[in-house]
């Protein structure tokens, strides 16, 4: 009867959070009367036959960027990054922070370089799934997602993207099991560790791995469900610092993310803290359902004026969010809404200047 309620429980969450993202989607509708106009304008996310990319640049920035998260991952973790005895050896820190978001903004720049500077995205793609095995953290399954979904934009015939997606599917499938089974497999944590147990015992590997492809579709709803049964100190001090925008060292994050966790593995879901918080909660997802609404008009406005770059951000920004909200922590979660209107502010102004160009003019015959 317990498993039941708990069930019903996480039911009803799961249909309010739907309810209230509608309504929100429907009040933009209506106070955007020409927001219908444009849905009915069928678009191409990505359209590189007409356009030169370029790829000089991007290589460059790339390299660049994983050798800043390489030194950023040592000076964080040191040695510990191959041998420790704890999943998770310190508190999060700032570098942290920082070198998470570069593995998801290289695998976006690996994945747009893939189909033509074939080295460097695959020792872009391959260090950062790499780093994310080391780590022991579902961030190598994530980044890997991320590149598969940024590749398949520069796909330019439909059934190149129906081909890859149905051998790149299961593939991350089996591979997200394989993910998690590592640490919770292996006698201790890091890069020896986990290929130690992979060589050894591949047999115990496949056999976890094949569960976890079964775990992979009920996790977050197991997840949910926890979050809702154990979040017994929900405040507004933490609902805040759930939602602040400022540094966790800045605010009391540090202190309160240790209580916010089902096990060491396993953080709170935003989906289950929100549920905490009712009344706050009922105005969240009417505003993000007005705010995807916007995005959304946003995105299909910059890729009509050929302007690429900022609409795949907004894409896969809005894609992390929802990922991360079955499985990760609100703070966690609800950065990429940050970073989305980042990318909105930035937008405005950024394409004024034109002194950086990822993308030429088209090139008139």
């Amino acid at each position: 009867m317990k498993n039941h309620k708990n069930f019903v429980d996480q039911l009803i969450v799961f249909l309010r959070v739907i309810s209230l993202f509608l309504a929100g989607v429907f009040i933009y509708k209506i106070a955007n009367p020409g927001y219908n106009a444009i849905n009915k304008i069928r678009i191409e996310i990505v359209n590189i036959k007409d356009r030169k990319i370029n790829y000089k640049l991007i290589s460059n920035i790339t390299i660049s960027l994983l050798i800043v998260c390489v030194i950023l991952v040592y000076l964080d973790y040191g040695n510990e990054l191959f041998v420790r005895k704890k999943y998770i050896p310190k508190d999060s820190s700032v570098l942290k922070m920082i070198y998470s978001n570069l593995l998801i903004f290289i695998s976006v720049l690996s994945g747009a370089l893939m189909k033509k500077v074939k080295i460097i995205s695959w020792i872009s793609i391959l260090t950062v799934i790499f780093i994310g095995i080391c780590l022991g953290s579902r961030i190598a399954s994530i980044c890997l997602i991320i590149f598969g979904i940024t590749y398949s934009l520069f796909l330019s015939k439909r059934s190149e993207r129906i081909l890859f997606y149905s051998l790149f599917i299961p593939f991350i499938t089996l591979f997200f099991g394989y993910n998690i089974s590592l640490r919770s497999q292996s006698f201790g944590h890091g890069l020896i560790p986990y290929m130690n147990m992979t060589i050894s015992k591949p047999h115990v590997i496949f056999e976890y791995t094949v569960r976890n492809v079964y775990y992979t579709f009920i996790f977050g709803f197991y997840v949910t469900s926890e979050t809702i049964k154990l979040y017994k100190d929900a405040s507004l001090e933490n609902l805040m610092t759930c939602m602040s925008p400022l540094p966790g060292r800045m605010v009391n994050w540090y202190q309160i993310s240790k209580h916010l966790r089902i096990n060491i593995y396993a953080p709170f879901s935003a989906i289950g803290e929100l549920s905490k918080f009712p009344v706050f909660s009922f105005f969240y997802y009417i505003f993000l359902g007005f705010y995807f609404s916007l995005v959304d008009r946003f995105i299909k406005k910059e890729i009509m004026n050929k302007r690429y770059i900022f609409s795949i951000l907004q894409v896969l920004m809005l894609l992390l969010f929802i990922m991360f909200s079955y499985e990760y922590n609100l703070r966690s979660t609800h950065r990429f809404i940050w970073y989305s209107i980042f990318i909105l502010i930035l937008s405005r102004y950024l394409y004024k200047l034109k002194k950086i160009k990822f993308v030429f003019k088209e090139i008139k015959e």
